[in-house]
């Protein structure tokens, strides 16, 4: 269960979205994808709809009652009276409250077609009663919708999918809450994070899942066969970040669905447990967070050994030394590679006094340089020794 959800900056965009419209006067149909509907998360977010929105309440699901009796007995105050018909519902005139918001996103698949029976009359009726003094606010699945439901909607109703509504800062804060605040203070534990990132994207029941795993063993958990079967049946061929639109393209409603496809960085993306060779791609993703992490420290670093041996030879001799070790370094058109230098740095050092912390350090960031040149991941070990080598240079 993620329970901290809604509280996030995305989703929350998320529910204002949804009050924006029923402000407007518009009823929304909010779409939520099977994977998250798993989560549990839909009776939080009709809470919070129903705490964000002006006197609004919620609407039960009766198990002996149809969806049109039990919504038409809710809105009103007396047992006695109450309207019989969606279009009475949406007219009636002296409702308990003015917006109502129904959780109908895990129904047994019996009551499907009821759903969409009342949601194709919403969609009908509230053309005639434009001026109805009630709004509703219904949360389902992409399953549910009725084919006469344009996903663009209209005037009277929208519909909102959460879709391309989570974004990397989003992932880190949920992180941040199942670890129970995010203390980084090492250098593994900066990749750790952003490896989660990286792999887990907008799939945050994964992203709990690899901070758990990850806490208890170390261990990655495994691609999807059934994400990726989805992705090879649902290409994102011509799907350009001009065309990441509000809802997923029919074609992926499927692997959206199961959290294999959705919108991260203004463009569609698979997910990298969802993609051919899951655990091949997967090492790749692994690099991908190293490298965010690891380049930065390493060049830091870098500058740090060449002010320590510049001190210590003065600027005269280490620059000779420069000079007859790599030439083409006085080349002001040459962009300098931190392999050459971290090597070089290397050679220099030799002419100094011997210090072993210095010659650790080198030998490992150049090893470190080498293997990310290279798309090879480090292991925890040798990222643990790199930063215990690097401690004396602050």
């Amino acid at each position: 269960m993620i329970g901290n959800l809604w509280k996030l900056p995305g989703p929350k965009g998320y529910i204002a979205d949804i009050a924006a419209n029923v402000a407007r006067g518009r009823h929304v149909v909010a779409v939520l994808p099977e994977y998250l509907c798993a989560e549990n998360v839909t009776a939080e977010l009709a809470d919070e709809l129903v705490e964000v929105m002006d006197d609004a309440a919620h609407l039960g699901v009766g198990a002996d009652r149809s969806l049109v009796d039990q919504a038409c007995a809710d809105i009103s105050d007396d047992f006695d009276v109450h309207p019989v018909s969606v279009r009475e519902l949406l007219a009636w005139g002296n409702p308990r409250a003015r917006t109502f918001v129904l959780d109908a996103s895990d129904l047994s698949g019996r009551r499907r077609p009821e759903l969409q029976q009342f949601l194709e009359r919403l969609a009908h009726d509230s053309r005639v009663t434009a001026d109805g003094s009630i709004r509703l606010v219904i949360i389902a699945q992409a399953r549910d919708l009725p084919p006469a439901l344009n996903p663009d909607g209209d005037v009277t109703v929208v519909t909102r999918w959460f879709w391309n509504r989570v974004a990397r800062w989003d992932t880190v804060a949920h992180v941040a809450l199942v670890e129970g605040g995010l203390d980084v203070d090492t250098l593994a534990d900066e990749i750790r994070v952003e490896t989660i990132v990286e792999l887990a994207r907008w799939d945050l029941p994964y992203a709990t899942n690899v901070a758990e795993r990850w806490a208890r063993d170390g261990a990655l958990p495994s691609g999807s066969g059934r994400r990726a079967e989805l992705c090879a049946a649902a290409s994102i061929d011509g799907v350009t970040p001009a065309k990441v639109g509000a809802w997923p393209p029919p074609r992926l409603v499927d692997a959206w669905n199961v959290g294999a496809i959705d919108g991260w960085r203004g463009r569609v993306c698979i997910a990298p447990t969802a993609e051919d060779d899951a655990d091949r791609t997967m090492e790749r993703h692994v690099w991908a967070a190293q490298a965010r992490v690891l380049l930065p420290f390493i060049e830091t670093k870098r500058i740090r050994l060449e002010m320590h041996l510049r001190e210590e030879l003065g600027a005269a001799r280490f620059d000779r030394e420069v000079a007859s070790g790599m030439p083409v370094y006085r080349d002001p058109n040459y962009i300098q590679a931190s392999v050459p230098e971290i090597a070089l740095l290397r050679e220099i050092a030799r002419v100094a006094r011997r210090d072993e912390r210095r010659a650790t350090s080198l030998d490992l960031l150049r090893d470190a340089r080498n293997r990310l040149s290279h798309l090879v991941p480090l292991t925890h070990d040798e990222v643990v020794a790199i930063e215990r080598a690097c401690l004396w240079l602050g």
